[in-house]
């Protein structure tokens, strides 16, 4: 059964190409199979996350954060745009920078939290908080493909995966009680269809102490957005996108 509107054949097989191939994994953030999914932000869209970044978050643009976006972005031949400071970067890492410093303002520093992943792309954003933040542990939760291209991607990038789990589906439905200092999810919560949010929400989403959650309402068989808020526990706000890239897009945030 599919979890998520991402849950589909084309998408798996270029995960697991790219995870087990080495010369599809030089070009997978390329590939229209998977930019069908991800790695679809415009240049236009990188250009207003810039902007994001410089006026509203308190990372500072300095030869330490150029050098952590260009490492991230290193691997995948994805469509690079020159902008400001960076040079040639690819619009996701300018996605991923402006998450992170939006995390950074509402919440502070990330430091020995165990944070929590729903839906990781190939790993992007998780390596971006690692190599800014000496955080505690870091859960994934993907599919078995997507997990198999993060494994593979961060390993690549050297990145120490000892503090991080790797969870699917139904690894989320055999665990106990856990809880989490920190959630986040880039659209993919929004993205799962209704029982699988539901298993999310009283595994994950509710045993987390915070959570920054992108969502979109793009699908018939997801929560829109008053349903979802019904069944969140704690003091939930919700804010506009920030930049906006997409009409119904909300920030939740506890």
């Amino acid at each position: 059964m599919n979890t998520s509107i991402s849950d589909i054949d084309y998408y798996k097989n270029i995960c697991q190409e790219a995870s087990s191939d080495e010369n599809v994994f030089k070009t997978f953030r390329s590939d229209k199979r998977y930019q069908d999914v991800l790695e679809h932000v415009s240049q236009k869209q990188g250009w207003e996350y810039f902007n994001h970044i410089i006026t509203k978050n308190p990372i500072k643009l300095n030869e330490t954060t150029i050098k952590y976006c260009k490492q991230v972005d290193e691997h995948g031949n994805p469509n690079r745009f020159p902008y400001p400071k960076f040079g040639d970067i690819s619009p996701t890492i300018l996605r991923y920078l402006s998450v992170l410093g939006d995390i950074e303002r509402i919440y502070g520093d990330l430091k020995n939290k165990k944070i929590v992943e729903i839906g990781a792309g190939y790993g992007g954003q998780s390596m971006l908080i690692n190599l800014f933040h000496d955080v505690d542990e870091y859960v994934i939760i993907d599919i078995p493909e997507a997990l198999e291209l993060i494994k593979k991607f961060l390993q690549t990038n050297n990145i120490d995966t000892k503090k991080y789990r790797f969870l699917t589906p139904k690894d989320v439905l055999e665990m106990g009680e856990e809880k989490f200092d920190f959630l986040i999810s880039n659209y993919a919560f929004s993205e799962c269809y209704k029982n699988i949010q539901d298993l999310y929400i009283e595994k994950i989403v509710n045993k987390s102490k915070n959570f920054y959650m992108i969502v979109n309402f793009i699908n018939e068989n997801v929560y829109d957005l008053e349903n979802l808020l019904e069944r969140l526990d704690g003091n939930v706000k919700i804010y506009e996108e920030e930049p906006n890239t997409s009409l119904n897009n909300k920030l939740l945030v506890k």
